[in-house]
């Protein structure tokens, strides 16, 4: 779901049971809470749901340089690095922090890779580039194995395309939840529920489909949504 359609929704139930329409900034605040809420109980239910990977160039660099990488724009979390140039798949990568000397003296000595075997540390630098030591002399292709981060919904236009649709209904419900809370609605006991619901509904649901059939929890108000 676009936010657009979370806010109109959110704000159509909302004036069900009325409550006054809330500003965009706390709903939009409101709905990124659900949003790392959903993403947090998917990763507790299955660790793996947003691995990735990405092949990337390795540029070549000359002592003392380090080859810089630059990482996706939605990287998270490292979880491997390999290269599957043909003859060069024995090249291992170490983490290692780049005050070590070890770090210093890779870049001094220089890279020896086109040998096909060697060992190479690496650092992240903000979360956004890779820093390789000895930096390479010959240009391979980087496999760069990672968790995705999910974005914040910022403009009307943006919807979470990481997370399956059928789960996007969480975020409305979180949003609705907390606008009753604000308010001290009484049909917020009855909201929290359905909320619940929608998180077994995720929990049951977030296996890979070809090993399981879906799972459906008929909710509050489900012929609406």
């Amino acid at each position: 779901m676009k936010l657009r359609e979370l806010l109109v929704e959110t704000r159509l139930v909302l004036k069900d049971v009325g409550v006054k329409s809330q500003a965009d900034s706390l709903l939009i605040g409101a709905a990124n809470e659900a949003k790392d809420e959903m993403v947090q109980i998917i990763r507790q239910a299955r660790e793996d749901f947003f691995l990735t990977s990405a092949i990337i160039a390795i540029p070549t660099a000359s002592p003392p340089l380090a080859s810089i990488v630059t990482l996706p724009a939605d990287f998270m979390n490292l979880r491997d690095l390999a290269i599957n140039d043909l003859g060069f798949e024995g090249i291992i990568f170490q983490f290692m922090n780049q005050s070590d000397p070890r770090f210093r003296r890779a870049l001094i000595d220089g890279g020896v890779y086109q040998a096909g075997t060697a060992l190479c540390f690496y650092n992240i630098r903000g979360n956004a580039q890779l820093v390789l030591a000895p930096g390479f002399d010959v240009p391979l292709n980087l496999t760069v194995l990672y968790l995705q981060a999910v974005p914040d919904m910022v403009g009307l236009e943006d919807e979470i395309t990481s997370i399956p649709k059928e789960f996007h209904h969480y975020m409305s419900v979180h949003m609705i939840c907390d606008a009753l809370r604000m308010a001290a609605n009484s049909a917020l006991e009855a909201f929290e529920k359905h909320l619940e619901e929608k998180k077994k509904f995720m929990i049951q649901n977030i296996e890979p489909r070809q090993s399981r059939e879906p799972v459906f929890v008929r909710g509050f108000m489900e012929d609406e949504w």
